[in-house]
């Protein structure tokens, strides 16, 4: 990362961290008039709209896996970023899965799957596979993100689960 990159990136964290939602919002706009796939600008303009301060505070949003800005910045994220919001969406213990509409359903489900995964919408795809990662069963995560992914290719909450 060069110097430019790194100012860049400083500069939005801090006035997220300031909660200056305009300002963070404005400058990454104009980051991405020039460099479109930048991911940092599509993480802080994400960030910005959803008025999220600090990217540990992602996961409290499990809403922004639906956001068209979140697709494009998984589809640019390098190895680095995607590691960054793969420990913040899935913090061992702390995955805030509340959050999630009707994710207090039992969690037997996710090892006992019904044996036609065609009956089940991939909203309730991805709930299994979220309750799956908390009890560390990634077998079964991954299952239901590729039974998602085959249904929806471009779904970026299967995508997210499958990193």
């Amino acid at each position: 990362m060069n110097e430019l990159e790194w100012a860049f990136e400083e500069r939005v964290r801090l006035l997220l961290e300031d909660e200056e939602w305009h300002k963070a919002e404005k400058l990454c706009s104009e980051k991405l008039s020039s460099f479109p796939n930048n991911a940092y600008a599509c993480l802080g303009l994400l960030m910005a709209e959803h008025q999220i301060s600090s990217i540990d505070k992602i996961n409290e949003f499990p809403e922004i896996v639906n956001d068209l800005l979140y697709q494009k910045l998984l589809a640019n994220a390098d190895e680095s970023l995607m590691k960054k919001l793969r420990t913040s969406f899935f913090k061992p213990g702390k995955n805030n899965l509340s959050n999630i509409p009707n994710l207090s359903e039992q969690k037997s489900f996710t090892t006992n799957p019904p044996p036609n995964n065609e009956n089940i919408n991939p909203t309730q795809l991805f709930k299994r596979a979220l309750l799956a990662l908390e009890d560390g069963d990634f077998a079964s995560a991954d299952r239901f993100s590729e039974n998602i992914l085959n249904n929806d290719a471009e779904n970026a909450q299967a995508y997210l689960i499958k990193l």
